[in-house]
């Protein structure tokens, strides 16, 4: 479930799975603590202020530092994959202009629900994640994926997203969107031969989830056509850190990224690239081995996506009409 927004600056609350309020509270609710020119720190890759810097300091561990005043759990469990500066980062949503160019994200699952991610690319260059879907029991909040997880059918999910896309929905403002192009990761046809999970009696032989795709929304007039996703882990993890690293807007102090996630639509997006980490090494295990470069393989459904999209290089493509090429054919009859 989303945070809960409060009007109070280093406090935030949120609801658990069986009902119960959680308020958390943050150092910086405290104007003693909280206020004060910044300072960056880029091996926790935080903004400080002077009493948390001071604190930051007289620690030892900054994974200690991180569970202590970062409100952190899982701070000692690992590095981070992902370079996360919410204040760079998250923005709350607005209507995207439907001048800018949007792209889709698949990745499907056989066990869990299968995660969605859409980015808009404004005229700049930067990259806006504005929705996420992922039907999960716990979306958005911390814990584990529970093993009676729901699974929608394929022909429900294409039915969400023609609605999600579609002038109905009121988040559109009236337009439909038009969508550049679409991603998978291509595991999916490894995925679904030999069973038929439709609730419809099946007309065609058994089919893989992409082919799936094909066939149910092809049945709602609304055929969704994918592009294989680029699966390099490292350089994706890279490329995604990269847009999340704050610049400086026109020399000024105000840092912001080139990637930008909607907080209030995309919360587990938001989850996962806080908490995707490398695993920890033991004291023994580091005195003879390097640290591990594989991460932990648990949830990473969304943080999979952005790394599918950063890595296809999603650009912003004008849709003028009017605009005709300046070529000059230098022989008749050559075709370019």
């Amino acid at each position: 479930m989303p945070d809960i927004q409060t009007p109070y600056p280093g406090i935030r609350t949120w609801k658990t799975r069986n009902g119960a309020r959680v308020v958390e509270l943050h150092y910086s609710a405290d104007p003693q603590k909280g206020l004060g020119e910044k300072t960056f720190v880029p091996e926790i890759n935080k903004h400080l202020t002077p009493w948390a810097l001071k604190e930051y300091k007289s620690l030892t561990s900054k994974g200690k530092y991180l569970q202590e005043y970062e409100i952190d759990p899982h701070a000692s469990q690992g590095a981070h994959l992902f370079e996360l500066d919410e204040a760079a980062t998250c923005e709350k949503s607005f209507p995207i202009p439907h001048s800018w160019t949007r792209y889709m994200a698949l990745d499907p699952h056989p066990r869990v629900p299968h995660a969605f991610l859409w980015v808009a690319v404004d005229p700049y260059g930067d990259r806006w994640y504005y929705r996420e879907f992922w039907p999960s029991k716990i979306y958005g909040m911390a814990g584990n994926i529970p093993e009676d997880e729901k699974r929608p059918k394929i022909w429900e999910y294409c039915e969400v997203i023609k609605y999600l896309e579609s002038a109905e929905n009121p988040d559109n403002c009236g337009a439909a969107e038009e969508i550049y192009e679409r991603i998978i990761d291509y595991a999916a046809r490894s995925f679904g031969k030999g069973t038929f999970d439709n609730e419809r009696p099946p007309t065609e032989e058994d089919l893989d989830y992409q082919d799936r795709y094909k066939l149910e929304s092809d049945k709602i007039d609304y055929r969704l056509t994918f592009k294989d996703a680029k699966k390099d882990r490292d350089v994706g993890i890279e490329l995604v850190n990269s847009g999340l690293k704050p610049l400086q807007i026109d020399g000024g102090e105000v840092l912001k990224s080139r990637i930008r996630i909607f907080s209030d639509t995309c919360p587990e997006l938001i989850w996962q690239l806080k908490n995707n980490r490398y695993p920890m090494l033991t004291a023994t295990q580091a005195e003879v081995r390097d640290p591990i470069s594989v991460p932990l393989a648990k949830r990473t459904h969304e943080t999979d996506l952005i790394r599918y999209l950063e890595m296809h290089k999603p650009q912003y493509v004008p849709k003028n009409p009017n605009i005709q090429s300046d070529y000059v054919q230098l022989h008749s009859g050559v075709n370019f």
